[in-house]
């Protein structure tokens, strides 16, 4: 998982942030992907890690992400709002 949150950072880092916004930035994302871990072992069978690492990280349309974890475009729409959900209830 280290390995897919550096992937995240490299992503949506601006090469003229500080080294204060960076690590800011840093403990952000660890606390979005903890919040996504804790879903993930709540509700296993959601696979709101993959979702959120196609999506986020592999940066997949939804069409994709449902053809690789063989759900619907709009089944993985509402799980997409649910991380969202999920992390914004624990900020």
């Amino acid at each position: 998982m280290c390995h897919k949150l550096y992937l995240l950072q490299q992503k949506i880092s601006d090469p003229r942030d500080s080294f204060e916004e960076k690590i800011v930035r840093k403990d952000l994302l660890q606390k979005i992907v903890d919040i996504v871990l804790v879903a993930q072992k709540n509700q296993p069978e959601k696979e709101y890690l993959k979702i959120f690492y196609l999506r986020y990280v592999k940066e997949m349309k939804q069409k994709e992400i449902a053809a690789e974890v063989n759900l619907s475009q709009s089944e993985v729409s509402k799980r997409l709002i649910d991380i969202a959900q999920i992390v914004k209830t624990h900020f």
